[in-house]
């Protein structure tokens, strides 16, 4: 009786990253805005900010730090996979005053006064959302949004948005509870870059 308990409580373990890292599957998408003049080889480098708290209640966990590691992690990784050189900030203090209609506004003016480098091409990635629950087992979403800007051309070439639900039922799922927003945030994050556009390979 009590190998069996092991065995099942084991392929448990095994199972759930399992299924976790399954759930984060994406497929291509089109996004919700992109400029039909774009050229993808134009790019020497994308300026990727902080991230923007665009949540209605700020003070909710996670705090933002650890959001910009998730999220900036991840969209590095998938920049470059994409065939982008990519230059991370970490300086909150550029995204202090932004808000979510500056980053929907038609007019991109804002960015050169909110990035003061030489960087021309600039994305800016929100939290619009993020919870977790737990009943018997636990769930977590997110949503998140992402601008990406000619600084030179004030132009907003790229705009998306990306949805995130994870869950996982039972004891197991309880006591996983703190990992739901991450996973949900990392989750949104894929799927809104998703649409981004890659540059054509030779």
């Amino acid at each position: 009786m009590k190998k069996c308990f092991f065995k099942c409580l084991m392929f448990t373990v095994i199972l759930i990253p399992v299924i976790l890292i399954s759930g984060c599957t994406v497929t291509k998408k089109a996004a919700i805005s992109m400029n039909p003049g774009f050229n993808p080889k134009s790019v020497d480098e994308i300026l990727v900010l902080p991230v923007v708290d665009l949540r209605f209640d700020k003070t909710k966990m996670p705090d933002m730090e650890k959001v910009d590691n998730w999220m900036q992690n991840n969209i590095e990784g998938t920049l470059k996979k994409y065939g982008y050189k990519v230059k991370i900030l970490t300086d909150r203090a550029l995204v202090s005053k932004i808000t979510e209609e500056d980053l929907s506004s038609q007019s991109a003016s804002w960015v050169k006064q909110a990035v003061p480098t030489k960087s021309n091409w600039v994305l800016v990635v929100g939290l619009l959302d993020t919870e977790s629950k737990i009943t018997f087992g636990s769930t977590g979403s997110a949503e998140v949004t992402g601008y990406f800007y000619n600084k030179e051309q004030v132009l907003t070439i790229w705009h998306d948005k990306g949805v995130g639900k994870v869950g996982q039922g039972g004891l197991m799922g309880m006591a996983m509870k703190a990992t739901m927003k991450h996973d949900a945030i990392v989750m949104a994050t894929w799927n809104m870059m998703a649409s981004f556009p890659e540059i054509p390979k030779k």
